[in-house]
């Protein structure tokens, strides 16, 4: 058995999310993961905001060579803004910026595309835009929401994290097609309904108890 970790990542220690693929052409093991800057003193969780995607490989599985970072997916809008936010919010409140992005952004791409159809290509990828955009602000911030509480259980908790993610669009994602796909209004009305439902939940979870 090899020794724990398998991998550490040597510029912040933050190696986190680890997925690993077979590259065909060469026979070697290739894993990408979020570069969290574990190392790095920051206010509040500005240190999860931005994360680069980290490169590392391996010729057996059980010792791993850093290669770098993965170029051209650190300018992204949203989780730029969300790193700068950082530094004067916490992760509640920039997860309810966000959240009011999704929310709004979901419904101008609803009120274009099924009433406003002569705005055009425009008028479907300015919302979207937006939408992708507040995604991007509002992700990192959920992980440091969520996780904060079970920081000695922090790898459970990002399983069970991951794995609500992926049973929640499973369940949505054949809605879409059920609702038809000549136009992209019941994608967008899918859209709104679940950043409403998530905003909801947000804002119902975050009530303070009254003190009596």
């Amino acid at each position: 058995m090899p020794d724990a970790p398998l991998f550490r990542d040597p510029v912040f220690d933050g190696a986190t999310d680890p997925t690993v693929i077979r590259n065909r052409e060469t026979g070697q093991w290739w894993m990408f993961y979020t570069q969290r800057r574990a190392s790095v003193e920051e206010p509040g969780v500005a240190w999860v905001h931005g994360s680069r995607i980290g490169v590392a490989v391996s010729d057996t599985g059980d010792s791993w060579v850093y290669r770098g970072v993965l170029d051209g997916l650190d300018e992204t809008l949203g989780p730029q803004c969300g790193a700068r936010l950082a530094r004067a919010f916490s992760a509640r409140r920039i997860l309810f910026i966000g959240l009011t992005g999704l929310v709004t952004f979901a419904a101008l791409l609803l009120l274009s595309v099924a009433l406003l159809p002569q705005l055009g290509l425009w008028g479907f990828l300015v919302p979207l835009l937006g939408f992708t955009t507040a995604f991007g602000l509002t992700h990192p911030a959920l992980s440091a929401v969520a996780l904060g509480p079970h920081g000695m259980r922090a790898g459970t908790a990002a399983s069970v994290l991951g794995a609500s993610n992926m049973a929640f669009a499973a369940c949505l994602a054949p809605l879409a097609g059920y609702f038809g796909v000549q136009t992209p209004a019941p994608t967008a009305a899918i859209m709104l309904a679940a950043a409403a439902l998530a905003a909801t939940v947000l804002t119902l979870g975050f009530r303070r108890p009254r003190v009596r």
